[in-house]
């Protein structure tokens, strides 16, 4: 069997989407020039070309003709038909079940049996077939066998007379090749954008399906035949007609999708912030301690990106957990950190979360005596600064003075309690509170055991 996959031909042959012969009515095309019979009807060189380009082994038989093309590939290819070529309306309707992402299908529009014309299925959705095919028309005016563009086409089951499907490996849309790394994405509003469209929410919308398909996409704002292939294959992943548009049944979806996202993991978003604090583990297997000190650090904590006013203790909005927490780890306060009324300072939001988690129910109020706490005590080992992960305490000590104590909760992100006229505990980026080795006195991290 080949290497190459239906999705990677099938992402391929979208990116093509609106691609036009020049000039118009030649027959002239890159794909008619790579084939070296530039100037004839393309529609099968249009299918050899994504084949051929497409990463891994060409599934696909190399032909001009809409026939030759699937018999080769059939024959010569290790391909097989899923609907042998036939005029009969019954067998074409009873194989729609079976058309998958990636078949090659042929059409006759004049009711006989030639094969007039081929392209690749998308995905069937009721009595119909989509397919992304080249030399055709965008709509029913113009020629649909020698249209002169490459369009997404709604085809009823009776055009069609044949379909075989490539001997690559099948794509089965359960997750993405890199299921939902990174940032969860802001949704744009809601809104209805299609090819062509232009602005700063298709940047947003190209953010959130680099996310949801597990594919870099270029942030450009443009709505062009790439993001437009990311739009197909999100539809098909997820159950929607896959006509290329981006309307409220996509938005509702993806929506759908960040929401189950966030039950399940934590991710530190812009301006946002996803915890579950009962992450799942597998099985019976416990949380890990770090796990333990980063679910009770973000529980704290303000959310990345929350506006400094909104930060108050004990007015506005008090966080429950926070305060639940200081009491249980250092007894009912007046105030909420040393000396403050605005929040805890960044030592005692430290011993908080190592106390309330049950990491270390002894761990020190007092920065002071937190650094020579975490290098002597048995329950915490120093580990190598480039070694650092998510659970970690770092402490600081500025050759310009000051102090400084914080818990990582991901690769960019750390939880502390950050002093700027009030002092309360949040979330920041790593880069922007941390110092450099060059800047500190004292730099060192600490893993409890």
């Amino acid at each position: 069997m080949s290497n190459s996959t239906a999705l990677a031909v099938m992402r391929l042959a979208l990116r093509q989407y609106h691609y036009m012969e020049s000039p118009p009515g030649s027959n002239k095309t890159k794909f008619g020039k790579w084939f070296g019979m530039n100037g004839v009807a393309w529609c099968a060189e249009y299918v050899s070309w994504c084949g051929y380009h497409a990463a891994g082994d060409n599934p696909i038989a190399l032909s001009a003709n809409a026939a030759d093309i699937q018999d080769m590939t059939v024959r010569g290819k290790g391909g097989k038909y899923i609907l042998e070529h036939t005029g009969n309306n019954k067998k074409k309707k009873a194989a729609l079940s079976k058309i998958k992402l990636g078949d090659n299908a042929s059409f006759n529009f004049n009711g006989g049996t030639s094969r007039q014309h081929t392209g690749l299925a998308v995905g069937v959705w009721g009595e119909y077939v989509y397919c992304i095919e080249g030399n055709t028309s965008f709509d029913n005016n113009g020629s649909q066998s020698n249209g002169g563009a490459v369009a997404l086409r709604k085809r009823h089951y009776s055009t069609i007379v044949c379909v075989d499907r490539p001997a690559y490996t099948p794509h089965k849309f359960n997750q993405p090749s890199t299921p939902y790394s990174g940032s969860v994405p802001k949704l744009p509003v809601r809104g209805w954008f299609q090819y062509g469209d232009r602005g700063e929410r298709i940047s947003m919308l190209q953010n959130a399906l680099s996310w949801a398909n597990g594919i870099k996409l270029s942030r450009d704002g443009d709505f062009g035949s790439y993001t437009f292939a990311e739009v197909v294959i999100f539809q098909m992943a997820n159950g929607l007609e896959p006509d290329g548009q981006w309307g409220t049944k996509c938005h509702e979806k993806l929506k759908a999708i960040i929401k189950k996202h966030k039950a399940k993991t934590l991710e530190i978003v812009g301006d946002t912030i996803a915890a579950d604090t009962k992450t799942a583990t597998t099985g019976t297997k416990k949380k890990t301690k770090n796990q333990k000190l980063v679910d009770m650090a973000v529980k704290c904590a303000w959310p990345f990106g929350t506006k400094k006013k909104k930060c108050k203790y004990p007015s506005g909005s008090p966080k429950k957990a926070y305060k639940a927490a200081l009491k249980k780890a250092y007894g009912s306060r007046k105030g909420w950190g040393k000396q403050t009324r605005a929040g805890a300072s960044c030592d005692v939001f430290v011993g908080t979360v190592a106390r309330a988690s049950g990491v270390d129910k002894k761990f020190p109020r007092g920065l002071d005596e937190q650094i020579p706490y975490l290098a002597k005590s048995k329950k915490w080992k120093r580990v190598k600064r480039k070694n650092k992960k998510p659970g970690d305490i770092v402490v600081q000590k500025y050759k310009s003075g000051g102090k400084h104590i914080v818990v990582l909760v991901d690769g960019n992100k750390l939880a502390n309690a950050h002093y700027v006229k009030k002092t309360y505990p949040i979330i920041e980026k790593r880069k922007d509170i941390l110092k450099s080795e060059k800047k500190c006195k004292i730099y060192r991290a600490y893993r409890a055991k």
